[in-house]
């Protein structure tokens, strides 16, 4: 009888053990394809535009400049479709969450013209498809 009770004992710690490690490296491979996910999705290119809004009410109406970094995720010849990476006020009082979100959800997705936008050269990634192209990468 107590060979049985020592072995059931035995045999659920090491089933505990092993039950822990195999949870342990599910838990990472989860963490791992979470972190993959969270990664800046592709832009074609990024750049910074600039508009010009009102806000307030009655005699407190104040105007404001917006400034936005965008990600160019479709284009034609003339427009691009982009999403706001980042966007900043001029005045303080519209850097709340609330009205950086209207925002947001103003310019998301939306297609602009290409000209209106101020466009970042990115100089190293140049650099490096120059160098991949002639080592045949």
């Amino acid at each position: 009888m107590w060979a049985f009770i020592v072995g059931f004992l035995i045999g659920g710690l090491i089933f505990g053990i092993i039950e822990f490690f195999i949870g342990n490296q599910k838990e990472q491979k989860e963490t791992k394809s979470k972190e993959s996910k969270k990664e800046e999705p592709k832009y074609i290119r990024r750049g910074i535009w600039s508009n010009g809004y009102s806000g307030g009410s009655g005699e407190n109406k104040k105007n404001f400049e917006v400034q936005f970094e965008l990600g160019e995720i479709e284009c034609t010849s003339t427009k691009s479709k982009v999403v706001v990476i980042s966007l900043v006020s001029s005045r303080s009082e519209f850097n709340d969450v609330s009205t950086r979100k209207r925002l947001s959800e103003m310019v998301d997705n939306t297609w602009m013209l290409s000209t209106d936008i101020e466009w970042i050269d990115e100089t190293s990634k140049m650099r490096n498809d120059k160098i991949d192209q002639i080592l045949g990468k």
